[in-house]
């Protein structure tokens, strides 16, 4: 009984592990996309299909 306790403790470890890790890269992605908008946006201000293109829509 002890082994699978023991082996539920390490396994939900790990999950939680894995959650943080996950979380934190879409954080990090997250943030790499809006710099990536705000850089595009100026990049392709004469341009707005350009930026449409890129999925990105801007107001006239």
């Amino acid at each position: 009984m002890q082994v699978e306790y023991n082996n539920w403790v390490r396994e939900r470890g790990e999950s939680q592990v894995s959650t943080q890790s996950k979380n934190s890269a879409l954080i990090d992605l997250k943030e790499w996309l809006n710099d990536f908008e705000d850089v595009a946006k100026i990049a392709f201000y004469d341009n707005p299909q350009t930026l449409e293109l890129l999925g990105f829509f801007v107001r006239n």
